[in-house]
């Protein structure tokens, strides 16, 4: 008999696609940068790209959280600095914890499902 589940979150309970783009939004609007919807596609393929390296262990994940906004960063040709790439790598995983947004269905099968087993994620 089965008694405990245990989630995915990404992509299986939570749409982490519509919580990146509101926290790149919300990134550029706080440190004044210029960014329009082809930007933030554009950066989710950049993102995608550094997390495949990082599981076939080409690179670690700190170069995964900077570098990925240094290549973005160049691609519009915003001047930065690692300061201003570590601040807004900072804000932007803040953000992403804030930015919470449930797939169709997912927070009510939660709810039923949590009456009959164990849940953790």
């Amino acid at each position: 008999m089965i008694k405990y589940l245990l989630w995915d979150i990404d992509a299986t309970l939570l749409n982490f696609k519509k919580a990146e783009y509101f926290a790149m939004r919300d990134g550029f609007e706080k440190f004044q940068l210029p960014i329009d919807e082809s930007h933030i596609k554009n950066y989710n393929l950049i993102n995608d790209k550094y997390w495949k390296r990082l599981e076939r262990g080409e690179i670690t994940r700190e170069m995964v959280l900077h570098g990925r906004f240094r290549e973005f960063f160049d691609g519009l040709n915003i001047a930065y600095t690692d300061e201003l790439i570590y601040d807004f790598n900072k804000f932007y995983q803040v953000e992403l914890g804030n930015n919470i947004f449930f797939n169709d269905n997912a927070k009510e099968t939660l709810k039923t499902l949590e009456k009959t087993y164990k849940q953790y994620a």
